[in-house]
């Protein structure tokens, strides 16, 4: 089936006008970038917006990476865009008011880790 692998997907470098709001895309990494802004006391790096924006665009993302690289960037900076998007209304792509995620963890270590992260005037991340 064609366009069914993501791998087949085009280049976000295409200067082509996406038909519909594509978050992989410049306009929508700009956004991103914007909206994280706000959130972040840091920019957020590049191979981060890599994952998150196809993944807003409905593509499934699977990244192996070091300890300590930043993976949990790609749920966390996710849930953040998704979250204001889904606040203001921004583009034609709907989501959940109240988006909610479910991370499994293999350790308690990173568990607690996790319920630890805190940033300024973000979503606040709960153990169950």
């Amino acid at each position: 089936m064609e366009g069914s692998n993501p791998l087949d997907r085009p280049s976000t470098s295409s200067n082509k006008p996406p038909d519909k709001q594509k978050y992989d895309s410049d306009a929508g990494r700009a956004l991103c970038k914007r909206i994280l802004e706000k959130y972040l006391p840091y920019k957020p790096h590049d191979y981060i917006l890599d994952g998150v924006c196809p993944v807003m665009d409905g593509y499934d993302l699977l990244a192996t990476t070091p300890t300590g690289s930043g993976k949990a960037g790609y749920f966390i900076l996710l849930m953040l865009v998704v979250h204001e998007i889904a606040a203001d209304k921004i583009g034609e792509k709907k989501f959940p008011k109240d988006p909610v995620m479910i991370v499994v963890l293999p350790t308690k270590a990173l568990e607690e880790d996790m319920v630890c992260f805190n940033l300024p005037n973000a979503i606040q991340v709960k153990q169950v």
